[in-house]
């Protein structure tokens, strides 16, 4: 969830390779939950499948308990049974909590050992 908040409440600068606290408190935003149901949660389903990319052995997508939803091409991700949405309104307060209690992100984006190669 802590990592789920934070990718929700910052904005990402391509220039500067670096997120920040979402600032515009009047965007009405909504984050998509795919719902883990064992044991079919990993298998082929009509048009898509989950895929683990985090909780692996390199260090970033570990601490990012990262996972790809892949699709098909045409397939609707909110059309999905197993998806449901929550939508909240950005308030800058939380933005920057999450942001500092994730030491600014720093948590998240941990040194790779395919940084190095």
């Amino acid at each position: 969830m802590e990592v789920m908040k934070f990718f929700a409440t910052t904005d990402y600068d391509g220039k500067s390779d670096k997120y920040d606290p979402h600032l515009d408190t009047d965007e009405l935003e909504g984050i998509y939950c795919y719902e883990l149901q064992y044991p079919t949660a990993f298998q082929q389903h009509c048009g898509y499948s989950l895929k683990t990319i985090g909780k692996q052995m390199f260090m970033r997508p570990g601490t990012q308990c990262g996972f790809l939803l892949q699709m098909e091409q045409g397939v609707d991700l909110k059309t999905l049974p197993k998806v449901t949405s929550v939508y909240f309104r950005h308030n800058l307060v939380v933005s920057e909590e999450i942001f500092r209690k994730s030491k600014n992100g720093e948590e998240y984006f941990a040194t790779d050992i395919l940084q190095m190669a």
